[in-house]
């Protein structure tokens, strides 16, 4: 049989071994490339996923929990005397916080020791600093980030001018306080108080962190 015969007589066969062969070969390695891409496919998340639990993460919780592993706190702010008469004027001074709060369903029992400073003058331009101290009780209704309520607090003043200090005028407080939660930790908070004793008598803005 010459050559060019036997490769038509078993050209079909020769041939079909070989792509027989390769088509094995590209199943093996296709089939599982395939399978492992679905499998890697379905194992990352999608970007919706991805956004919704980063929004999960970054909101605040004031649950009761959460309030009660931050329960100290820290404030401080600027203070507005809103006393007027005899002749004389107040000067905006300071207001400094520390806390504690006791955290319950839908608010919180707070106690706290604050101070005020701020100065006065008359019309002979004689000026002193008053200095306000305070142990303060309140009362917190809340609202998830928002939260008020009225407090009581007794207090003492000491008052320095020239070279002269003077010590007494106790007087019970009377208060109301509005705060909002900018994170579970960080807040602001606006306070009135009011007392029959006139240099206890303003308001203060703080900005205050929980801890």
């Amino acid at each position: 049989m010459t050559v060019s015969r036997f490769l038509r007589t078993h050209s079909n066969s020769i041939w079909r071994k070989p792509m027989a062969v390769l088509a094995l070969a590209v199943s093996a390695f296709v089939i599982p490339a395939s399978a492992k891409a679905e499998v890697s496919l379905n194992m990352v998340p999608t970007i919706p996923s991805l956004i919704q639990r980063h929004h999960d993460d970054a909101k605040p919780d004031f649950s009761t929990a959460a309030r009660q592993r931050l329960p100290w706190f820290v404030s401080v702010g600027v203070y507005f005397p809103t006393f007027t008469g005899d002749g004389t004027s107040n000067n905006v001074g300071s207001d400094v916080a520390v806390g504690y709060r006791y955290a319950l369903d839908n608010a919180d029992i707070r106690v706290s020791l604050r101070g005020q400073t701020f100065d006065i003058s008359d019309n002979f331009g004689d000026q002193a600093t008053i200095n306000a101290s305070e142990v303060a009780f309140d009362a917190l209704y809340r609202v998830d980030a928002l939260y008020f309520g009225p407090g009581i607090a007794f207090g003492s003043v000491t008052g320095t001018s020239g070279g002269f200090t003077i010590s007494g005028a106790d007087a019970t407080l009377f208060t109301a306080t509005l705060g909002y939660d900018f994170t579970s930790r960080f807040f602001v908070e606006a306070r009135y108080q009011y007392a029959s004793v006139d240099l206890y008598k303003g308001y203060s803005i703080n900005l205050g962190l929980r801890f």
